[in-house]
């Protein structure tokens, strides 16, 4: 299955680290964005 939409909701301690990275991914001089994260 594969959603069409994602529904999403930013947990109130993890806000201010969202809505910097939100910024920088709407940023005009951002090309890629890589996720370098531990799947654990």
């Amino acid at each position: 299955m594969i959603l069409e939409e994602w529904q999403t909701e930013v947990k109130g301690d993890t806000a201010a680290q969202y809505k910097v990275l939100k910024e920088l991914m709407h940023d005009a001089r951002v090309d890629s964005v890589v996720c370098a994260t531990d799947v654990g």
